[in-house]
């Protein structure tokens, strides 16, 4: 069941939640080392909520298929919290292969082109 606002006595349970788990994952800290990606004017972003210790998540799809349901999936794990790679990483999914690939959090240019395959290949299987 999903919390709402009517639900919690003291709304300012939710900002010290926020507050701890902001701490806790030093958000502070990866606003100011998550790079900015320059995603192609073809594609379209979804930025969804983050989970399980990912401290971003957003969904890729090309923009001339607005209406499929298929997407890429992409999250950044900076603590290997959601697996192993020794250091800050984004996880895409699927890839070209239908799988997983983890790139450096730095390696924009290889994030991209690591989307780019994945998306060249989600579509071409219609």
């Amino acid at each position: 069941m999903a919390i709402t606002l009517d639900m919690i006595d003291n709304r300012m349970e939710i900002i010290e939640l926020e507050h701890k788990l902001s701490k806790l994952l030093e958000w502070d800290k990866w606003v100011k080392e998550v790079p900015f990606i320059p995603f192609p004017k073809k594609w379209e972003v979804q930025i969804v909520p983050p989970s399980l210790g990912a401290i971003v998540r957003f969904r890729v799809k090309l923009k001339e298929h607005h209406d499929d349901h298929r997407d890429i999936s992409v999250y950044l794990d900076c603590y290997d919290l959601l697996g192993s790679f020794g250091e800050p990483y984004w996880e895409i999914y699927p890839n070209k292969e239908g799988d997983c690939s983890r790139i450096p959090m730095n390696n924009i240019t290889k994030l991209l082109r690591e989307l780019k395959d994945a998306l060249k290949h989600l579509y071409e299987e219609q």
